[in-house]
């Protein structure tokens, strides 16, 4: 999906709990709203700008993925197997191919947006994505990727 952010949202400091003195941790977040060149999905996605800058107008390619594997036989293999998000072998794997990643789970799902639309929310450890447009096949509780790669 190739997608353009149309809004960007001040950046949100959190300071997570820790139970260690004088430490913290300072994580800048930014809320993008999106929308596909198509015009035909949405999207509003929070992001660790701290890491991957983004900007109104910039243009990327977003993927959702259930395996970073690159191999579709040991993908279908590791079906419904928890598969690490960190891959410890030289092999390599879709997250190759983009600039940011993320895992995280389904939380929710809703087709009430008429015929073929849905809602899905997902989680990626506090950070959320919401994606309205075409239905897809996804179930509440299933990990997925998110890949980004900006186009230039």
């Amino acid at each position: 999906m190739y997608v353009q952010v149309i809004e960007h949202r001040n950046p949100i400091s959190i300071r997570p709990f820790t139970t260690i003195p004088n430490i913290y941790y300072l994580v800048i977040l930014s809320r993008l709203h999106a929308t596909s060149e198509a015009a035909d999905t949405e999207m509003i996605l929070d992001i660790n700008t701290e890491i991957y800058p983004m900007k109104v107008s910039d243009k990327f390619t977003l993927a959702l993925a259930t395996s970073i594997s690159l191999d579709a036989a040991a993908a279908a293999a590791t079906a419904g197997k928890k598969e690490s998000w960190r891959d410890n072998s030289n092999q390599r794997s879709l997250a190759d191919e983009y600039e940011y990643v993320m895992f995280g789970k389904v939380y929710k799902y809703d087709e009430t947006g008429g015929k073929n639309k849905s809602s899905i929310y997902i989680s990626f450890g506090g950070l959320l994505l919401l994606i309205t447009g075409e239905a897809l096949d996804v179930n509440i509780g299933q990990e997925i990727y998110l890949l980004m790669r900006k186009n230039t």
